[in-house]
């Protein structure tokens, strides 16, 4: 299974980080070296976790079906998972709740906290 991580988030954070300054007008690098080591760090926990081959395979046996692998996007506050469904066109709100549900006991599994969700159609795409 592919996972593809977006790590675009902490590019964006980043230019929180060097667009504020301290009084002297310096850059707080500090900022920028702490938010990538976090990004690195979740990045690896779901690399050797293994987190998106454990939510294909349980999202598979509830009867769900990815078009393609997990998509990640990561920053250090708040994580995002997108998955590409080929049933998206049939999703209701009790049908993404339970998505939802299984996703994230998976990764409080796999030592990690709540994910916000995207479902999008293979259809659309």
């Amino acid at each position: 299974m592919v996972t593809v991580i977006f790590i675009c988030g902490s590019f964006l954070m980043l230019d929180i980080f060097f667009n504020t300054s301290d009084d002297s007008g310096r850059v707080n690098f500090a900022n920028h070296q702490k938010l990538l080591a976090e990004v690195a760090k979740i990045d690896a926990q779901i690399t050797e976790t293994e987190l998106s081959n454990k939510i294909v395979s349980r999202l598979n046996e509830h009867g769900y079906t990815l078009a393609g692998g997990v998509g990640y996007t990561i920053y250090p506050d708040k994580q995002i998972i997108a998955l590409l469904m080929y049933d998206g066109d049939a999703m209701n709100t009790e049908r993404e709740r339970e998505i939802h549900n299984i996703v994230n006991i998976v990764a409080e599994e796999n030592g990690f906290h709540s994910f916000d969700i995207e479902i999008q159609n293979a259809a659309n795409k």
